[in-house]
């Protein structure tokens, strides 16, 4: 059997140790949260920064190939037949304009092969046998991608686009080489971690670009990471697996960027810094049973005295006094024991006479006199944890009586809604309920109390004595007795205002745009899978700034965020009962649900494509203009993938267009 002492010390350090494992827990999980932010964060700017890398590299091989394209028919004679020199001169302007392009060449339906900058090709070399101009020329009115590969003329490792021409009766490819070593060099100098990797793939799974050429060519089902979730990240975008953690960015139509974090890593990097802190609890833990010891041992001794004292007299000195200073409640007992033994040491005379009377019931006495003491210690103990917990608990623990009387057991948390302490009735409680949700709160409560539920539980309103009203929980059940009557109802109050708040603020994140305040892309998904599955019609008005990138890098961020505010401002004044949303960076789209008026909407979108936009930035104003295209659904798209790929082909057509009118 433990010792009153032992005991008390037990209890003692379990209240110590509870605040140090609570805040213990608190650092593992702040620097668990913040390391595996900082690998997000490194991993999604080193898939952000080849993204960038990629997709203008991209974009300008695609502008460069148009463009070859729509001016092959000058590199042609009266004969019909290819100058050199003028095809030479228009590679060479082109290739000139252009950092990362290595090759330019023209290949023709007769077999002939022009090459820019010259280079020897291999005897007998017929491009009509290539898969460049095999795949040009089965997709005519197509970008096509091929590739990668390692370039026989320059040994580099290089992306091939090709593209079909035709002037009058004669046809056949153009097409570019990318290099891709930099790309490669690049993937190198993104450490994410010491494990951690990123790569490059194509819609097939194939990795096309790895730091380490030997894995390139290689599927991904063949690598490590495919019991690990990264189909599930293919699938979602992102997906934290048991030992890695994927996201997938795309760069464009067949190519992604890849980023793996080694989550071994990051726990064992988690692991290291918790250690570093692990010594502060071992020293409070020593400082703080020295304490207990100190008090255990000082507040037990009188109890001690008393015992000692006790064993006296049971031993039979009656004359036994216990001496012991003090102003708390064992002095008390203590002054109970010695008038105790002074009474019995001065009726002794008189019990002797009659001791043959009472000896039989001595035993008896005294039995009931330590289980009146075992008793008595037990209550004050469990009314001071009984305390401890409603003092220490965040909800108002109360009971009802079958006389509507409101006993609450957490003054603390009835002090923000009761300013008096007098006793306090149920209706006193139902006057705070907001009118809007008080019916409903007694039809509750009248339902469980007449049987028809199993517990009662509801969440309401309720005005605080600020005047502002909380969210509260409310759960109860009812005791009856053997006919069915109340006896009482307890039960817990717990204000959820801040955590329904919280939970509004992470819905409006998720589904909105923090710059513009408009729907993100995900909303925008969203509410058109509204339409497709109610098999509703309408259209969709999509529109991007032309040259934002110039804008960013010419005047800043902060100005191109201020172009996307006053832009999703005028569309909102444009459209004013529309569905709105930021669909990319600078890309917005508008959904119009049912029939519109088509001239009128034709004049918006002709002011629209037409106009130039202004915003005034202090003393300088700022244009910009923007570009409009639209489709209709469901005759145009049956679902969201195919209304994005019918919109972005009309707004490449549109740019198209726009830059042939500038060289015009």
């Amino acid at each position: 059997m433990f010792k009153i002492r032992y005991k008390l010390m037990l209890v003692l350090l379990g209240i110590s140790l509870l605040p140090q494992i609570i805040i213990n827990q608190i650092s593992f999980n702040q620097i668990e949260k913040t390391v595996y932010e900082k690998f997000n964060r490194e991993a999604d700017y080193a898939a952000e920064s080849i993204q960038k890398f990629m997709s203008d590299t991209l974009r300008e091989s695609e502008t460069n190939i148009l463009g070859m394209e729509r001016n092959i028919q000058y590199v042609y004679g009266n004969d019909m037949k290819i100058v050199q020199e003028d095809l030479e001169q228009l590679l060479r302007i082109v290739q000139e304009s252009s950092g990362s392009t290595p090759n330019f060449y023209v290949g023709t339906s007769e077999g002939e092969m022009f090459l820019y900058p010259e280079d020897i090709l291999p005897k007998g070399y017929d491009p009509r046998l290539r898969s460049w101009y095999q795949m040009a020329m089965l997709s005519k009115d197509k970008i096509n991608w091929f590739g990668p590969y390692i370039d026989q003329g320059t040994k580099q490792l290089v992306l091939t686009v090709s593209k079909y021409y035709q002037y009058k009766n004669k046809e056949g490819v153009v097409g570019i080489d990318i290099l891709l070593t930099d790309i490669r060099e690049s993937l190198k100098t993104k450490a994410l971690g010491a494990n951690g990797e990123m790569f490059i793939i194509d819609g097939l799974g194939e990795i096309i670009l790895h730091k380490n050429p030997s894995f390139e060519g290689l599927n991904l089902k063949y690598t490590k990471y495919i019991n690990s979730g990264i189909n599930r990240a293919l699938e979602l975008g992102n997906y934290s697996g048991e030992r890695y953690s994927f996201k997938i960015v795309g760069i464009s139509e067949n190519l992604y960027v890849v980023t793996v974090i080694d989550k071994k890593e990051v726990n064992q990097l988690v692991n290291q810094q918790m250690n570093q802190i692990r010594t502060v609890p071992l020293i409070f833990f020593a400082i703080t049973f020295g304490i207990i010891l100190f008090f255990a041992k000082r507040i037990t001794r009188p109890l001690y005295i008393l015992i000692d004292g006790m064993k006296k007299a049971e031993q039979g000195d009656y004359e036994v006094q216990v001496n012991y200073k003090g102003n708390d409640e064992m002095m008390l007992l203590i002054n109970q024991f010695n008038k105790m033994s002074q009474s019995i040491h001065n009726t002794k005379e008189e019990m002797t006479a009659i001791y043959e009377e009472l000896s039989a019931s001595e035993e008896t006495l005294q039995d009931q006199y330590d289980e009146l003491v075992r008793n008595r210690d037990q209550i004050a103990e469990s009314e001071r944890r009984y305390k401890l917990v409603f003092e220490s608990s965040n909800e108002g623990l109360w009971d009802i009586d079958s006389e509507n009387q409101l006993k609450n057991y957490s003054p603390n948390w009835f002090k923000n809604y009761f300013s008096d302490k007098e006793k306090k009735t149920l209706d006193d409680w139902i006057v705070l309920i907001h009118e809007d949700d008080r019916h409903r709160f007694e039809d509750s409560l009248h339902k469980h109390i007449n049987h028809l539920t199993p517990y009662f539980h509801e969440f309401y309103r309720v005005k605080d004595l600020t005047g502002q009203y909380r969210l509260i929980q409310s759960r109860g059940k009812a005791e009856f007795d053997v006919d069915g009557e109340l006896i009482t109802l307890a039960g817990s109050h717990l204000d959820v205002t801040d955590q329904k708040s919280n939970e509004a603020q992470i819905l409006k994140m998720a589904y909105f745009d923090q710059i513009t305040e408009l729907a993100n892309r995900r909303n925008f998904e969203r509410e058109l899978d509204k339409y497709f599955n109610q098999h509703q019609w309408g259209r969709i008005i999509y529109i991007d700034i032309d040259a934002f990138k110039n804008i960013n890098e010419d005047n800043g961020y902060m100005v191109g965020d201020q172009v996307l505010k006053d832009l999703a401002n005028r569309l909102k004044q444009t459209f004013k009962d529309a569905f709105i949303a930021r669909v990319a960076g600078d890309e917005f789209a508008v959904v119009l649900g049912g029939a519109v008026d088509e001239e009128h909407l034709s004049l918006i979108l002709s002011d629209l494509n037409n106009n130039s936009c202004q915003i005034q930035l202090g003393d300088v104003a700022l244009d910009y203009r923007i570009n409009v295209v639209q489709c209709k659904f469901p005759n145009e798209g049956k679902n969201t993938d195919e209304i994005f790929s019918t919109l972005l082909n009309r707004m490449k057509l549109a740019k198209v267009k726009i830059a042939e009118k500038k060289l015009d």
